[in-house]
């Protein structure tokens, strides 16, 4: 069987791992991040490969491609904060949101990419 492979956590870039369990009439399957526990679970009576392969295209899809979240360094009575493409703003306590372990946007999802900064 093919080796799957799962794209890094959405929210701190961090690598995931599949646990499957075994419940009564049903199989679960988990799909979690090893350093935020961020997680996706489904519970099914399909097979384990067909099971196993939907919650891994539902965890890749979360994480995938989604395109970037711009951020640019505004300024607001002499205050650092983050204004971003997807309407929310951040104010972090100092540096750059990859100073900070932001890759990816809280509000968003989307991969960040710094239009500004210190």
């Amino acid at each position: 069987m093919e080796k799957i492979k799962l794209k890094p956590c959405p929210f701190c870039s961090g690598d995931a791992e599949i646990t499957p369990e075994n419940l009564r009439d049903v199989l679960r399957i988990r799909v979690a991040c090893k350093d935020c526990g961020a997680d996706i679970t489904v519970d099914s009576d399909l097979n384990r490969g067909s099971l196993e392969s939907h919650v891994v295209n539902k965890w890749n899809k979360r994480a995938g491609d989604l395109g970037f979240c711009e951020w640019t360094a505004e300024w607001y009575n002499g205050d650092e904060y983050w204004k971003t493409s997807c309407k929310r703003d951040f104010v972090l306590e100092a540096g750059l949101p990859d100073e900070n372990h932001y890759d990816f946007c809280p509000g968003c999802g989307k991969k960040i990419k710094v239009k500004g900064g210190d």
